[in-house]
């Protein structure tokens, strides 16, 4: 367990990183998609960090994943492996799958062995995995990103794990509309469309065949 001293360095590390990004805990929280209570606890050592968590917050604070996961424990399958193991793996966690419809599911139908797969060449430490189901000649594809919480006009044209302003989490080519932050989504074929508001849209970095 993490003694009190402990705690309060890993809390001065996170509020420094916070400073030196001219971040609040608010601004922290609507940048990772979170209400403000949950990110206090984590800073404070109150609660516990998602693995999914960690990379946003890596991200946004500019620093290795692995930095985030030293001071506050995980809760995702990446986090039953020792934290020397994630400082050194070579492996990225398949956190759930994409079924038919695009929408993305969390935890899933994955075997103990298919938990972490190969990480690709260049990519991040914030890198995570989606497994596609039940998509015909994709079926078994991965699916690598780094989720982000927020969208960057460089992600318009590309195929992204998005969510919606209604909470939806789908994999969707992402266009422009013209339209203050409303965005084209298409599905993975391009055959059904939809408008909506977007709270994030992560960029799909790399896509594996089965094996």
């Amino acid at each position: 367990m993490v003694g009190l001293d402990e705690t309060e360095r890993n809390k001065r590390w996170f509020q420094n990183k916070l400073e030196e990004r001219d971040l609040t805990y608010r601004s922290l929280a609507a940048l990772m998609d979170m209400n403000g209570p949950d990110v206090s606890r984590i800073i404070n050592g109150q609660r516990n960090i998602r693995a999914e968590e960690a990379g946003r917050l890596a991200k946004i604070l500019r620093v290795p994943v692995e930095d985030i996961l030293k001071r506050a424990a995980a809760t995702s399958p990446i986090s039953r492996y020792e934290k020397s193991d994630v400082k050194r793996s070579p492996y990225v966690a398949v956190v759930g799958y994409v079924d038919e419809s695009g929408v993305v599911k969390r935890g899933g139908t994955a075997s103990a062995t298919e938990r972490r797969v190969t990480r690709p060449a260049r990519a991040g430490d914030d890198t995570i995995a989606l497994r596609l189901l039940d998509m015909g000649p994709l079926n078994g594809w991965l699916l690598y990103y780094a989720p982000q919480g927020y969208v960057h006009d460089k992600t318009v044209g590309s195929l992204c794990i998005v969510e919606t302003d209604d909470g939806r989490k789908l994999l969707r080519h992402v266009q422009a509309t013209g339209r203050a932050k409303q965005y084209k989504l298409l599905d993975f074929t391009c055959n059904k469309e939809e408008i909506s508001e977007l709270k994030s849209a992560s960029p799909i970095i790399w896509m594996k065949p089965a094996n």
